[in-house]
């Protein structure tokens, strides 16, 4: 008897529809990780050749939002949930993809995955494109247009397009939309450079952000803080 296959519903996350002109500010600003460096998601890293992932339609890039509809934002989680599924099951990935697949011989789903900073809305701007959609401070952006954006670069340049955009949000969605006073609409974000934090803020505006007086340089971190990039990897 053929194994059934899980039917999911898209839980784990939401879908918002921006609409802009081609010179209008989008009207946010985003930090990659969001302001404490905290909302990370699972992004594939490699996919073995014919693996399962592979089979299923998995490709490097994609971002692993839950299996079985179970969320996953850490690689603890990810592990735990990988390890408790037997026969089929569904990889729910951004975009709405609900992929089932089942594990290979050795109990593996063949493919790398990697914890990644994801982009988080920090200021949403009244009357603007973002908040006539609806997004919200504090809303962690899993993809735009059915594609997860790794970098600020990325994000302003996908986002700097006139028409309709899709960007897809990971549930739980924040509570409340809190607006930022009317200002020169920005879409700003943070960048790791070296061993320490660097601040960036990029416009979607015109002209630089205003300075802010007394504000504290962010210290470097020690050498004991920073963990290698293989710490973050989890194969499955």
């Amino acid at each position: 008897m053929a194994l059934e296959i899980p039917k999911l519903s898209m839980t784990v996350s939401a879908v918002v529809t921006l609409q802009k002109a081609a010179l209008e500010p989008v009207g946010m600003s985003i930090a990659m990780g969001g302001p404490k460096g905290r909302e990370d998601v699972m992004r594939v890293r490699e996919v073995d050749s014919c693996g399962p992932a592979q089979n299923a339609g998995i490709q490097t890039g994609d971002i692993v939002l839950a299996v079985n509809g179970k969320p996953i934002s850490t690689l603890e989680a990810l592990v735990k949930s990988f390890g408790e599924v037997n026969g089929r099951f569904v990889v729910q990935a951004q975009g709405g993809q609900q992929l089932a697949m089942s594990k290979n011989a050795e109990g593996q789903a063949g493919m790398k995955l990697v914890c990644v900073a994801a982009p988080v809305v920090t200021k949403v701007f009244p009357n603007s494109p973002a908040a006539r959609a609806g997004l919200r401070v504090g809303d962690t952006i899993c993809s735009i247009n059915g594609r997860f954006l790794p970098t600020i670069e990325s994000v302003e340049r996908e986002v700097a397009s006139e028409g309709e955009m899709r960007i897809e949000v990971r549930l739980p969605r924040p509570s409340s939309n809190w607006l930022m006073s009317p200002r020169t609409p920005r879409l700003s974000g943070r960048r790791n450079s070296g061993n320490g934090d660097a601040s960036s803020r990029r416009s979607s505006g015109s002209g630089p952000p205003s300075p802010t007086p007394h504000a504290a340089s962010p210290a470097p971190a020690s050498p004991a803080s920073v963990r290698p990039v293989d710490d973050f990897i989890q194969s499955v």
